[in-house]
């Protein structure tokens, strides 16, 4: 019973060599996938819950308008105040102008020059439903020129192109995931038939097919580790580069998207899941064949 405790040679087998690698890679994209998944439904909920309580009415700059026919800017601030669904209505100073140009126009200094739209920022209380479209028509009984702008309707295209990347990412985690067990089913298959004639002697010394299945899911479960921790070393160099580029953004429009301690928790065991779903699919492909064998 040498050979027997000596086992397969499976280490000598080129495609089982493989297998950390291409679990890996696998293990790389799932992880991507998945940050892809949580940030952009970081992105989408954090635009939605803070531009969709907010409606913008626009104003003619008033040095533009004419001095007989003036803006009565207390009157839409009233008509505002007075609705139901709205919190509050505020008239921005030049200030707050300012502040909002300064990202797209460059300094105050440079805008000074330029005559600015009058702007009124409005807040809507939680879960209201303001009929916009009847709003502005009311506001521009008041100011021909007056334009209401929500905030929620000029994002919708968008929340709605996150919620598609995210049902993409999570496809992309399943594909993967069923490539992975095809791959350890064909690799598996391949090692069977490279090792056939030892397998057939280790049967005739005796060894049953449970010995010959605890060969090939040790092999596979040592490389399903080594390439799920591959795989997680080079994730989280790309999420630490990532990181670096996403820090000096403008976190009203892009949040932090580092993980939360559960989603910590969920990335570190993709190389236990790895190595689990591996060894399973070896083990049952093992013996599902060896059953076939006369």
């Amino acid at each position: 019973m040498k050979t027997a405790r000596r086992g397969i040679p499976l280490d000598r087998d080129i495609s089982s060599r493989i297998l950390p690698w291409l679990l890996a890679i696998m293990v790389y994209l799932i992880a991507l996938a998945l940050f892809s998944v949580l940030s952009m439904n970081k992105i989408s909920g954090q635009w939605d819950s803070a531009l969709s309580a907010h409606i913008t009415v626009q104003l003619p700059p008033a040095e533009l308008t004419p001095a007989d026919q003036p803006v009565d800017v207390e009157a839409i601030l009233e008509l505002l105040r007075s609705r139901p669904g709205i919190a509050s209505a505020k008239l921005l100073d030049k200030t707050d102008i300012d502040r909002l140009m300064e990202p797209w126009l460059g300094t105050p200094e440079t805008t000074f020059s330029m005559p600015l739209p009058q702007l009124i920022a409005v807040t809507l209380q939680p879960a209201a439903q303001v009929d916009t479209r009847a709003l502005s028509q009311e506001i521009r009984n008041i100011s021909i020129d007056a334009l209401v702008v929500d905030h929620k309707k000029g994002l919708e295209g968008l929340i709605d192109l996150a919620g598609w990347i995210r049902l993409i990412s999570a496809g992309v985690i399943v594909l993967i995931g069923i490539s992975a067990i095809l791959m350890a089913v064909l690799i598996t298959k391949m090692g069977l038939a490279a090792h056939a004639p030892v397998i057939e002697l280790l049967h005739l010394m005796g060894a049953e097919d449970r010995y010959v299945a605890e060969q090939f899911q040790r092999h596979a479960l040592s490389g399903g580790l080594m390439g799920g921790l591959i795989g997680l070393a080079l994730s989280l160099a790309t999420f630490a580069v990532i990181e670096q580029i996403t820090r000096g953004l403008d976190h009203s429009l892009v949040p932090n998207l580092s993980f939360s301690a559960l989603q910590w928790a969920i990335l570190f065991t993709l190389p236990l899941a790895a190595a689990g779903v591996t060894t399973l699919t070896v083990r049952l492909t093992v013996r599902r064949s060896l059953a076939r064998l006369p």
